[in-house]
C-alpha cells in the first residue's frame, strides 16, 4: 500500500496549496506528460483508380488543399464529356415547343370549322349533319388533349434536363476525387502509394500530420478536482533525460527552462479505478517547430489567481 502511495506521487506529482478553512486545490505542477500528435491524418482514395503521380515526397511541409496524389481519370473526363451533351440534348428538348405549337393551331382551325358549322345551322336548320357536329367536337377535343400532352412531355423533358445536370454535377465530382488535396496545413511523413500502384476507395495514400500544435497527455491525482482544470493555461517543460529527447540538434535547441505555453482542453470524466488518476490534454504551441511527438516533460497548469 505504501509502495503504490510512492508511485502514484511519483508519477502524478501533484502539488495542493491549500486555502484556509479547508480550501481546495490552487496549483497543480511537475505532472509528467508525453507529447503526441493533434492532427495526424492518413489521407484516403475516394475513388478505385490506379496512381498517375505522387506529388510531394515525406518531409515535405505542405498547405491545405495541396495536391498530394493524382490518380488516372482518363474514364472520369469522358464520363463527364458524355454527361455534357446528355445535358445538352435534354436541354433541347425541353425548349422544343413544336408539338405544343402545332396542336393549338390544329385548335385554332377546328374551333373555326365548328363556329361555322354551328352558325350554318343557325341560319339554315340541319345544313350541316349532326354527325358532321360531333365530328368537328371530337376534332377540337382532340386537339386540346394534343396541347394538353405536349405541354406534359415539354414539363417531363424539363425534369429530364434537371435529372442529367445532376448527372453532369456527379461525373464532375468523380472527376475531382481522382486528385486527391491535403485535408490540412502540416507535413507530409509517409507516402504510401507510387505511380503506378491500384489503389481502392479508402486505401491510405499519404500521411499527414500537423507540428505547430502539440498535445501533451497527463494524468492528475483524483484529490484535484476536475472542474478547475479545463480552460486553465498550462505551460511544458520538456524533461532533459537523453531517452526523452530525440536527436542531439533537439537537446541543443531546447534549453532546460524553456517553457511552452498552451491551455487544458480536454478533463476525461473517468477515473483509473487502479491508479486513481483521471486523464487530462494540454494543447501546446510549436510554432517554433522545436518540439517532437514522443518528448516527455513536465506539464504545470496555472492555479488561475
Amino acid at each position: 500500500m505504501v509502495y503504490f502511495k510512492v508511485w502514484r506521487s511519483a508519477l502524478a506529482a501533484i502539488i495542493m496549496c491549500g486555502a484556509a478553512r479547508g480550501g481546495i486545490a490552487a496549483e497543480l505542477a511537475s505532472v509528467e506528460g508525453q507529447l503526441s500528435l493533434i492532427v495526424d491524418i492518413d489521407v484516403p482514395a475516394e475513388v478505385v483508380g490506379r496512381v498517375a503521380a505522387v506529388e510531394v515526397k515525406e518531409g515535405e511541409v505542405i498547405r491545405q488543399d495541396q495536391i498530394l496524389v493524382q490518380l488516372t481519370e482518363l474514364r472520369a473526363k469522358e464520363d463527364v464529356v458524355r454527361a455534357q451533351s446528355e445535358l445538352e440534348i435534354s436541354h433541347i428538348e425541353r425548349a422544343n415547343d413544336v408539338e405544343r405549337r402545332y396542336a393549338q393551331k390544329n385548335l385554332d382551325v377546328q374551333l373555326q370549322e365548328l363556329a361555322r358549322s354551328t352558325a350554318a345551322n343557325q341560319m339554315y336548320d340541319n345544313s350541316v349533319s349532326l354527325t358532321e357536329v360531333r365530328r368537328l367536337e371530337l376534332l377540337v377535343e382532340q386537339s386540346r388533349l394534343s396541347i394538353e400532352k405536349a405541354e406534359q412531355d415539354q414539363a417531363a423533358a424539363a425534369a429530364r434536363e434537371g435529372l442529367k445536370a445532376a448527372e453532369l454535377r456527379l461525373a464532375e465530382l468523380n472527376l475531382g476525387l481522382h486528385t486527391i488535396s491535403s485535408p490540412s496545413n502540416g507535413m507530409v511523413v509517409t507516402v504510401y502509394r507510387q505511380p503506378g500502384e491500384w489503389v481502392n476507395a479508402g486505401d491510405p495514400v499519404v500521411r499527414v500530420v500537423q507540428l505547430d500544435h502539440l498535445r501533451v497527455e497527463a494524468f492528475v491525482a483524483a484529490e484535484v478536482p476536475s472542474e478547475l482544470l479545463l480552460g486553465r493555461t498550462a505551460t511544458f517543460v520538456v524533461a532533459r533525460r537523453p531517452d526523452f529527447i530525440v536527436g542531439k540538434s533537439d537537446a541543443a535547441s531546447i534549453s532546460a527552462d524553456t517553457e511552452y505555453a498552451g491551455k487544458v482542453v480536454f478533463v476525461s470524466p473517468e477515473l483509473n479505478p487502479v491508479t486513481g488518476q483521471y486523464r487530462i490534454w494540454a494543447e501546446i504551441d510549436n510554432r517554433d517547430g522545436r518540439l517532437r511527438p514522443g518528448m516527455r516533460g513536465t506539464l504545470s497548469v496555472d492555479d488561475g489567481q
